[in-house]
C-alpha cells in the first residue's frame, strides 16, 4: 500500500494547494463528516461490491449471447465490463477504507481519494464510449470538484 500512498501524495500536491484557498467548512460540519465517513464507506462498499458482483454475473450470462447480436453489442459489453470492474474496485476500496477511517489514519483518506478518482474515470468512460454527452462530462467534472472540496476539507483530521 505504500506505492498507493506515494502515488496519492504526488497527485494530491497540486490539488491540495488549490483546495486550501477555498472557503473552509465550519468545524462542526467537518467533525460530522469525519464521524460518519467510516460508516458511509462500509455501507456503500458492501452495496457496491454486491451490486457490481451481480452485474459481473450478468455479463457472464449475457456474454455467451453477445456475439449473436453483432460486433457493436460485443464492444459495448466490453465497455460495460470496464465500468463494472471500476465500480467493483471502488467498492473494494471503500471497504478497505473503513478501519483506517475509524482510526483517522491518512491511508483511509487516501483510499477515499482513489474512490473518487475511479468514479470519475468510470463516468468519463461511460459518457464517452457508450453515448457521448458533453453535459454528462461537465456534470462529472463539477461533481468531482465538489467531492474533492469535501474530501480536502477533512484531510487535516487524518494523520
Amino acid at each position: 500500500m505504500d506505492v498507493l500512498d506515494a502515488q496519492t501524495k504526488q497527485l494530491i500536491k497540486p490539488l491540495e494547494e488549490a483546495f486550501t484557498k477555498a472557503p473552509s467548512l465550519p468545524a462542526g460540519v467537518k467533525d460530522f463528516i469525519v464521524m460518519v465517513a467510516p460508516w458511509v464507506a462500509v455501507i456503500l462498499g458492501v452495496l457496491s461490491v454486491l451490486g457490481f458482483a451481480v452485474s459481473l454475473l450478468g455479463f457472464g450470462a449475457l456474454g455467451v449471447l453477445a456475439p449473436l447480436s453483432g460486433t457493436a453489442a460485443v464492444s459495448l459489453a466490453g465497455f460495460g465490463l470496464v465500468t463494472t470492474v471500476l465500480g467493483l474496485a471502488s467498492g473494494v476500496l471503500l471497504l478497505l477504507a473503513f478501519r483506517p477511517l475509524q482510526k483517522r489514519a491518512l491511508r483511509g483518506w487516501n483510499f477515499m481519494f482513489w474512490v473518487l478518482v475511479l468514479g470519475l474515470v468510470s463516468t468519463v468512460v461511460g459518457n464517452t464510449l457508450f453515448y457521448f454527452s458533453v453535459v454528462g462530462l461537465a456534470f462529472a467534472a463539477v461533481w468531482f470538484v465538489i467531492e474533492l472540496y469535501f474530501l480536502f476539507q477533512v484531510k487535516s483530521y487524518y494523520k
